[in-house]
């Protein structure tokens, strides 16, 4: 997947939460997990749920939310910001998934995005400064192992962007 479809992605996802009001869906990662599977699968993405990550000094494996296949290979964590805003979208609140996907080695995926859903309507959409700055000062962590870039991307009904991720800074 490319940066402009996963844009396309987070909007598509906002949309249709949006047609459900009132019915029954949970609001939470939870809850979108299987709407934006659902998505994937109807844009002929071939998706799978709950990629395994072997990481080092892990008795298990972790998991990434989505591996999408074809070319170029790509890995998705999902981060959702519920109606009522009780959950930040912020760095440390995704400090885990990032290094999940940093570790993710070139070979299983050449793309690592972390989509941040924000369907927080009281608040306004987060600027992407701010979010951006927030992010530069995490990094993946010590230790001997290959770190890979993560592509941030940030969805709300008024603004959506993306930036660059780099797992040595901070």
């Amino acid at each position: 997947m490319t940066r402009e479809q996963i844009r396309a992605a987070g909007r598509a996802v906002l949309r249709l939460l949006g047609e459900y009001r009132g019915y029954a869906v949970r609001r939470n990662e939870r809850g979108l997990d299987a709407v934006f599977y659902a998505y994937l699968r109807g844009a002929a993405y071939s998706a799978s749920r709950q990629h395994r990550v072997w990481m080092y000094g892990s008795s298990r494996p972790q998991r990434i939310d989505f591996r999408i296949g074809g070319n170029p290979r790509s890995v998705i964590e999902l981060a959702v910001r519920p109606p009522d805003g009780r959950y930040e979208l912020g760095a440390e609140s995704n400090h885990a998934e990032l290094k999940k996907l940093a570790r993710v080695k070139q070979g299983e995926a050449h793309m690592r995005y972390l989509l941040l859903i924000d369907q927080s309507a009281r608040r306004g959409p987060i600027p992407r400064a701010d979010l951006k700055a927030e992010y530069d000062l995490m990094n993946a962590g010590r230790g001997h192992f290959t770190r890979n870039p993560v592509r941030v991307v940030y969805a709300h009904a008024e603004d959506e962007y993306d930036f660059h991720w780099s797992p040595w800074a901070g």
